[in-house]
């Protein structure tokens, strides 16, 4: 078995192309954190599901992981054909496959960035439902989509044909260093944004009728945005208009770019971890605490099936009572998990409504 392996090492440990080739560390970052990314976004679609809570903002996070999974298997596709190594040790043709995938990726990058900070601000709209808010998170989606579009329409308008992106000989470009500086500009929106949507959840949770402590984890994991902000600063520095050897230098941009993206994604999915850990692991609590709200007619110490005492007189009452009320009695267990959730999602109006019932039993 010796005789076999050694060889294959030493040809490994001899390839001049393996010194210092970026590829190994590209793939196993991009499946490292697209793993973690889509295990907390179908933790998130499991609980939101089984709560009945899904909204538009668990339908965005999805279309930004379906978007993440695409620009992994782009960026993995790019490394097969020699991404992350010298340009000195690449055939023509590899460096093309290179420049073509790269090409699609950014496209592809910019689309699930967009979709993973407008997931946020729709949460937080589901969370507080106000017309400033509405107006403050629609600026910033407006920003959002317009940063987007910007970077894909240069992407687009820069090489005549387009495949002259990946065979410059087959067109004319613009300078690269118009790519170069639109993505700039959206490097500098995204660090915007990712404050903004990092500093909101601290701002709409702040009057909310919670223990300090919840309230603080709640804002810390909320603020994990910053990192990827941290992230986005680190790529955009890593561009470098005067780069001539593109497959090797901006092997470095496709790691810190994967790694702002599934850090976002599994940073508003943490956003809601808590609610994560009490529908798994605290379940049969919150069976207990939803029935402990429930209004219990035990006259005499019996019951039927359903719950309610069995007196006569006591269930001629209860069939009387209006529809509306026994709605109200009916969503009261609702109410309550969602309350369990630390991240509220119902408009905060300032007024907690209640409703009493009253039932008499007439003595014979």
């Amino acid at each position: 078995m010796l005789d076999l392996i050694m060889p294959i090492l030493r040809i490994r440990e001899t390839d001049p192309s393996k010194k210092d080739d970026k590829g190994p560390a590209i793939v196993a970052v991009s499946v490292v954190f697209t793993t973690i990314a889509f295990i907390t976004t179908i933790l998130r679609l499991w609980v939101r599901k089984g709560r009945r809570a899904l909204g538009v903002d668990d339908y965005t996070v999805t279309a930004a992981m379906c978007l993440t999974i695409v620009e992994a298997a782009l960026t993995i596709q790019a490394v097969t054909r020699g991404k992350g190594k010298r340009g000195k040790y690449l055939s023509k043709g590899e460096r093309e496959y290179i420049n073509m995938y790269s090409w699609y990726a950014q496209h592809v990058l910019f689309a699930a960035m967009a979709l993973v900070k407008i997931s946020v601000c729709l949460l937080v709209t589901r969370i507080k439902n106000s017309k400033q808010m509405k107006w403050l998170t629609g600026v910033v989606i407006t920003v959002l989509c317009t940063s987007a579009l910007e970077c894909s329409i240069v992407l687009l308008a820069q090489c005549r044909p387009i495949s002259a992106h990946w065979r410059p000989a087959a067109g004319k470009c613009w300078p690269a260093k118009v790519r170069i500086y639109s993505i700039y500009v959206q490097a500098g929106l995204s660090i915007t944004t990712d404050l903004i949507c990092s500093a909101l959840p601290i701002v709409i949770m702040w009057n909310v009728q919670l223990p300090f402590r919840k309230k603080v984890s709640i804002w810390v994991l909320m603020a994990m945005g910053l990192i990827c902000t941290a992230c986005s600063a680190v790529r955009a520095k890593s561009l470098d208009a005067k780069a001539k050897d593109l497959a090797y230098e901006y092997g470095i941009v496709a790691i810190w770019a994967i790694t702002e993206l599934c850090l976002g994604i599994i940073a508003t999915n943490l956003g809601l971890s808590r609610s994560m850990f009490y529908y798994f692991f605290r379940r049969a609590d919150l069976t207990t605490n939803d029935s402990s709200q429930r209004p219990s007619y035990n006259v005499y110490g019996s019951r039927s099936r359903n719950g309610y005492a069995q007196h006569p007189d006591l269930n001629s009452n209860i069939s009387r009572m209006s529809k509306s009320d026994r709605r109200e009695t009916s969503t009261a267990g609702s109410e309550t998990r969602s309350e369990d959730s630390d991240i509220p999602l119902k408009p905060m109006a300032g007024i907690e409504k209640t409703t009493k019932i009253e039932m008499h039993v007439q003595k014979s």
